[in-house]
């Protein structure tokens, strides 16, 4: 049997652990909470599975004119006690905020009860679709989180001006991309400043990427030690101008043989090549490539000599294998090994990886297109990173991004929103969210930026994360609830060791707010360290897939949200009580650069599918080992993957949704209808979805854990009920006193193995 089929059956026994295991049902375990809110939301989820089966109605008529008038108490009770500790202008202050949501309630009720008694079945399932989604993150079809990066190809800029031929003070000049500051400076000196030492050292130790642009700049490109040809270059000139050598920037196109192409990017097939090429749109027509090189010029000789640093040449090799790197992927499934028994090898026992290595100095005939020059890159070509909530907008040059942490935080937006939080933190005691205001701001580095006007505590609101290059534009959303502090972290290339972007002094910007205080601190800092620490590992576990399997690997635009977790009550879209919960981590975006590096391997779609399933693993280890930043404790958590081994382990089924069953078989499953409507949205655009029959109690945390994929392309997601492309604290243990037994029988183990660990062991792809 050769590789690409051995792959095959793996992911095939996955599907048949499955079926295997879909015979058996259990219930599930369901809290009860009597507070309107929480009443009114169980109600708007049984009349949407009444409306869905063409029930009668007039019982739901009854129910929410009860819960209507526990709405009333408990506003009557709400507004008695503001009478008691408030004086007159702050009471006045909350009276109002608290009679502004009582009459959005009230008017909620009023056209429910008319479409109701009007019997309007479309527009009640409108109301309450959009009503049940408040709290849920849908997950768009088109734009699986774990997929290859694909960028369109830009049109060539051909307008590149000729440069005189004496050299200017501008091409001594720092630029934007290409800084002169101490590190580069220091850099250069060690190499003596000669331009020689300066190329051969580029050369050598900075790994191509493909890439159109510049995503990174010269600093980013030195700290990761890889770039694309356009970071490859602003790392020469930087190190050429601090050295006191005048270096310009050359475009045009590089003409390459079918040979020099697959040497440059080393993998052995010109398709390979070319579809390296198209993920990270680049431009090509036939054997003509875009290009960015430099010129820098030599006094001595009086003229500019071109220079390349991108354009290596590859050849593969074999290294040891790490005993180190074993240990730790087998350490992400440790959830699902047995406890008293030897651990059980994911990667394949080899002595050797394949990977491959810079041939020094290599002998370089290639042709070249010249077409314009220029001391710096212009604008277009520079990648921007936008962030937006609430609607307002901040936008960056990514490279800026790097080296500090971005976070949103909330803060009171008066001192009587502060003083109320105060009050009930001392009573321990759930916020009341409607009559609390928050400032919403972006955090960068040690600046904060105010985003829009004050909204209620406990509002939705969508960060939207914006990547631009060229005419590309690459889009992630997380879903968060005012109240929440988060930081976001990406990884477009680099892999800089995270302690050296770890946030610093942020929350000192902000001493008047931040105490010992649960829902008052921020937790910047370590959230800032879990979805660094995420972004460092899934990077690491890309590149150690990618030499035991012989693919070309390079990340593309992944990024992630660590916050903190909130459980809010809403009341229609009033949100009635606020609480923090634990953490949790969100992944919208997992994209890469993929290729087989040889002939006969299997579809790229397979290492997708491990690299998924391990990756999914990561998002709930990294939160158990960083701890819980609000309790200051360890702590258990779930992910999809997580979610789907424990369902196997209460002999919950696993079933497979698609076209062809989705109506007869998720119809009875339990479910929220909310996310009955996001999985019937995924297949109806055509894809396969794995998931338990029933929901999941954990401790404080009850949802299901899902995976999604697309059968052609490979991409897939690895989900959490709530819309969460990631992993979520458990609050209620911690890791010591938390243990999942694996499935004691020879069977149980078997189809554990071929269920979780089926699709990540990785064989040997070569002889």
């Amino acid at each position: 049997m050769n590789a690409g089929n051995r792959f095959r059956s793996l992911v095939l026994g996955l599907v048949i652990g499955a079926i295997v295991l879909s015979i058996n049902t259990a219930s599930a375990i369901v809290s009860q909470d009597k507070s309107a809110a929480s009443l009114l939301t169980q109600q708007l989820d049984e009349l949407s599975r009444a409306l869905k089966d063409g029930k009668t109605l007039e019982q739901h008529k009854i129910s929410l004119n009860n819960i209507q008038k526990q709405f009333k108490l408990e506003f009557v009770q709400s507004e008695k006690w503001l009478r008691e500790q408030y004086n007159s202008e702050e009471l006045n202050i909350l009276l109002s905020r608290q009679k502004e949501a009582e009459q959005i309630i009230d008017q909620h009720f009023a056209q429910l009860n008319q479409s109701l008694a009007a019997l309007n079945v479309q527009d009640l399932q409108n109301r309450i679709q959009h009503l049940i989604n408040i709290k849920h993150q849908s997950l768009d079809p088109k734009n699986l989180p774990v997929s290859v990066l694909n960028l369109t190809h830009p049109i060539l800029n051909k307008s590149w001006p000729q440069l005189p031929i004496q050299p200017q003070a501008e091409d001594l000049a720092a630029a934007f991309e290409a800084p002169l500051n101490q590190s580069l400076k220091d850099l250069a000196g060690q190499l003596n400043n000669d331009p020689q030492q300066i190329f051969h050292w580029v050369y050598n130790n900075i790994q191509y990427r493909p890439g159109y642009g510049s995503w990174q700049g010269a600093q980013v490109t030195l700290d990761s030690k890889s770039g694309n040809a356009y970071d490859q270059s602003a790392l020469l000139i930087a190190l050429l101008r601090s050295a006191e050598i005048p270096a310009r920037y050359v475009y045009g196109e590089l003409e390459l043989s079918d040979k020099q192409l697959t040497d440059w990017l080393g993998v052995t097939e010109t398709k390979a090549a070319c579809q390296l090429l198209d993920q990270a749109g680049m431009i090509k027509s036939g054997h003509l490539i875009a290009h960015v090189w430099i010129k820098a010029y030599n006094p001595q000789e009086k003229r500019w000599l071109d220079l390349d640093p991108s354009l290596k040449q590859y050849e593969q090799v074999s290294a040891p294998a790490r005993e180190q790197d074993k240990t730790w992927i087998q350490g992400l499934l440790k959830f699902a090994l047995p406890s008293a028994s030897s651990p059980i090898s994911v990667l394949p026992e080899q002595e050797t990886v394949n990977k491959v290595r810079i041939i020094p100095l290599a002998d370089k005939n290639f042709t070249y297109h010249y077409q314009g020059e220029a001391r710096q890159l212009p604008s277009a070509l520079i990648a921007k990173l936008e962030l937006s909530l609430a609607d307002a907008d901040y936008s960056l040059p990514l490279q800026e991004a790097a080296g500090q942490s971005i976070a949103i935080a909330y803060l009171p937006a008066q001192n009587i929103d502060g003083n109320l939080i105060k009050k009930f933190e001392e009573k321990s005691e759930n916020l009341p969210a409607y009559l609390i205001k928050l400032q919403p701001f972006l955090l960068l580095g040690n600046k904060y930026i105010q985003m829009g006007k004050p909204v209620t505590m406990g509002t939705p609101q969508t960060l939207s994360i914006k990547l631009t290059i060229g005419e590309n534009i690459n889009t992630a959303r997380h879903l968060i609830f005012a109240g929440m502090s988060a930081s976001w972290a990406g990884n477009w290339g680099q892999n800089l060791a995270y302690s050296k972007v770890i946030a610093s002094g942020i929350e000192e910007k902000f001493n008047a707010y931040v105490t010992d205080s649960i829902r008052q601190k921020l937790y910047l800092n370590p959230l800032n360290d879990i979805t660094l620490a995420y972004q460092q590992q899934n990077q690491r576990l890309g590149e150690i897939l990618a030499d035991y399997s012989s693919y070309y690997f390079a990340p593309g635009f992944s990024e992630s949200l660590a916050a903190t977790s909130a459980d809010v009550d809403f009341a229609f879209t009033v949100p009635m009580s606020f609480s923090l919960k634990g953490v949790q981590l969100d992944v919208q975006k997992d994209q890469m650069l993929l290729s087989a590096r040889f002939k006969d391997l299997a579809s790229g779609k397979y290492f997708l599918t491990l690299k998924g399933s391990l990756a999914s693993a990561l998002e709930h280890v990294v939160l158990e080992v960083k701890g819980n930043p609000i309790k200051k404790q360890d702590m258990e958590a779930v992910s999809a993957i997580k979610v789907l081994t424990l369902a196997l382990d209460r002999n919950i089924p696993l079933v497979t949704l698609d076209r062809t069953n989705f109506e007869q078989t998720a119809h009875d499953m339990d479910i929220s209808p909310a996310l009955y409507q996001d999985l019937q949205g995924l297949v109806l655009a055509g894809k396969t979805i794995v998931l338990p029959r029933q929901m999941l109690q954990l401790d404080d945390w009850r949802g299901i854990g899902y995976i999604v994929q697309d059968g052609d392309s490979g991409s897939s997601a690895f989900m959490l009920s709530s819309g969460i492309g990631g992993g979520a604290s458990l609050g209620a243990t911690a890791v010591s006193t938390f243990n999942v037994p694996f499935p004691q029988s020879s069977l149980g183990k078997i189809i554990m193995v071929a269920m979780i660990l089926g699709t990540l062991i990785i064989i040997a792809l070569s002889a």
